[in-house]
């Protein structure tokens, strides 16, 4: 009888360790592909330049965007438009700030985290103009 428990407890413990799978296991993958497990890059055009919360410095990074879109939509039109892809607010300082602009196509090497409220904004590690 002994015999035959330990054997179910074991045929038990095979099966649902065959069964599990590792998915989730990994973190998703980018849209833009991960480069490295601690930054990802971002590419995309700037579709609005602001300043929050006691002089914080945004600019807002749109994926797949004309520039005729980022000089004449309203940043609110093309959140609602875009927001299906991967859109976010980056923090940039001051020089970097008043160099950038509207319509401008930029890639982001920006931190893993981000702060959640929608679109996220994340922290740029560096930044290099396209065109």
């Amino acid at each position: 009888m002994m015999n035959r428990l330990i054997a179910a407890l074991l045929i038990a413990l095979l099966f649902v360790t065959g069964c599990t799978s590792s998915q989730g296991t990994e973190p998703p993958k980018h849209e833009q592909g991960a480069e490295n497990k601690d930054f990802r890059i971002y590419e995309g055009r700037i579709a609005e330049k602001t300043i929050r919360w006691e002089n914080t410095l945004l600019i807002l990074l749109i994926p797949n965007l004309s520039k005729e879109e980022a000089v004449t939509k309203k940043p609110n039109e093309l959140i609602e438009q875009y927001g299906k892809q991967d859109i976010a607010y980056y923090v940039v300082d001051k020089k970097l700030y008043d160099k950038l602009e509207i319509g401008q196509k930029v890639k982001i090497k920006a931190e893993l985290d981000q702060l959640e409220p929608y679109p996220p904004i994340r922290s740029i590690i560096e930044l290099e103009v396209i065109e």
